[in-house]
């Protein structure tokens, strides 16, 4: 049985963890299936838009996938 530093420990995140507020669930939802198309996740994704918007050396905007392509993963996850 671990005590509870021993827990918070475990728990610990690599980095700090950053939130962004006011997204709705619909967009949240679109941008994972969007994401996960493009064989990445939502850290990815977000990371690579902010290397590229303050021109970060050799960033450059994520490829997007065909929104035929991400509707079908959803729809997929959802059956």
């Amino acid at each position: 049985m671990t005590n509870g530093e021993e827990r918070r420990r475990q728990h610990r995140h690599r980095h700090k963890q950053r939130a962004l507020r006011g997204i709705d669930d619909e967009l949240v939802n679109d941008f994972d299936a969007a994401a996960r198309t493009a064989s990445s996740d939502r850290s990815g994704i977000t990371k690579a838009l902010w290397e590229w918007y303050v021109r970060r050396d050799g960033a450059e905007l994520p490829k997007r996938p065909d929104e035929s392509d991400w509707r079908k993963v959803q729809q997929e996850e959802q059956t």
